[in-house]
């Protein structure tokens, strides 16, 4: 890791309802699986809990790659994808890959 890598942090500010997520997740062994279910209305934060969590996960693993997915093209482009633009910490390199939708 270089002095680059180490200084990006992710300045998230999770609501009380996010960190216990974020908490269940660090607190699960290492080499296990998490199922968490969390729904609710739109404008809840999920799609800005799931970006988040992204880049954390990938600002923990330098090199890693990290997908984050969405049943419909059209709902990963107009929110997942400018969700996660708007909480990218500065400094973080993104390298898109475009692919046809499958």
């Amino acid at each position: 890791m270089t002095t680059a890598q180490a200084a990006i942090e992710n300045r998230w500010d999770p609501s009380e309802r996010q960190d216990a997520v974020r908490r269940k997740i660090a607190g699960a062994p290492v080499g296990s699986v998490s199922l968490i279910g969390y729904g609710g209305a739109a404008g809840g934060a999920k799609t800005n809990l799931l970006a988040n969590l992204a880049i954390d996960i990938a600002l923990e693993c330098p090199g890693s790659r990290t997908l984050v997915g969405r049943q419909d093209m059209v709902d990963l482009q107009t929110t997942t994808m400018a969700e996660f633009d708007a909480s990218l910490p500065k400094g973080v390199l993104v390298r898109a890959y475009n692919s046809s939708p499958v």
